[in-house]
């Protein structure tokens, strides 16, 4: 369901952007790694994989400037591994639980107060997507929810969570087209809070997202989206290049976009 949203917190989520070295093996900049599924019925799966750990130089000030074309694949760096169990069941209505987590492995981390070296990091997350109401093959409400945690010590995010609801099939002669309204907040740790407090700069809190969008199949294989986003505390509320002592204000986007399909 979270397929239906633009941002990409919505997929990969804020957390592991901004906590796995380098924005970890996500677009645009990605990792070479395995992957394994193992299915043991038709209702549980688990999933796990390894990748190399950073899409680039861990040292880098910036990822994308440093792997400028996404085609580095490095090697060599401390590992990552991800694992996921999901488990899909009917109660009425068809849903999925998921619970998973990621390790990263020997890369180190600075504690942002003390700077004392942290060896390695983690992640813990669940999610679970349940269709909430159907009449019919194509009219139905499905929601999702989302919350992860990772370590306060060495991470800029400790707590996040998304949640979404997408409608499909209400309008009338239209039963491909859907709506659907997505949330999501990352909180800053309050270590990282008592670093910048420390320093004189401006306390970071939270980002948030809200997006809203529509999808409307013109023909098969086309379709248009327009779409909304409300940013509050762009970067958890970081002070602004114009003026650093002012964290940046919050902002609006607004877009359209087409798919073509073939």
């Amino acid at each position: 369901m979270a397929t239906q949203f633009f941002n990409g917190t919505f997929g990969w989520a804020g957390i592991v952007a901004s906590d796995m070295t380098q924005g970890g093996p996500a677009y645009p900049l990605t990792s070479l790694g395995v992957h394994a599924a193992y299915s043991p019925n038709d209702n549980l799966t688990i999933l796990a994989a390894v990748f190399n750990g950073s899409p680039a130089d861990p040292n880098a000030e910036d990822p994308q400037k440093d792997n400028r074309h996404g085609t580095e694949f490095r090697l060599g760096d401390a590992p990552l591994a991800m694992v996921e169990g999901q488990f899909k069941y009917d109660a009425g209505l068809p849903g999925t639980v998921k619970l998973g987590g990621w390790k990263q492995f020997n890369n180190n981390f600075s504690d942002p107060v003390t700077g004392d070296v942290v060896i390695g990091d983690y992640g813990l997350y669940g999610i679970i997507d349940q269709q909430i109401w159907k009449a019919g093959d194509d009219k139905g409400v499905s929601v999702f929810a989302r919350v992860s945690g990772s370590p306060d010590r060495q991470n800029l995010i400790d707590t996040y969570f998304d949640t979404g609801i997408v409608f499909s099939g209400f309008v009338p002669g239209r039963t491909k087209d859907s709506f659907g309204a997505a949330f999501g907040y990352g909180k800053i740790s309050n270590r990282v809070r008592e670093a910048q407090e420390l320093a004189g700069d401006v306390v970071s809190s939270y980002e948030a997202a809200l997006e809203v969008n529509y999808i409307a199949h013109i023909s098969p294989g086309f379709s248009i989206v327009p779409d909304f986003q409300y940013i509050w505390n762009p970067g958890g509320g970081i002070g602004s290049d114009a003026d650093p002592s002012k964290p940046i204000e919050d902002s609006a986007v607004i877009g359209v976009r087409t798919n073509i399909s073939y």
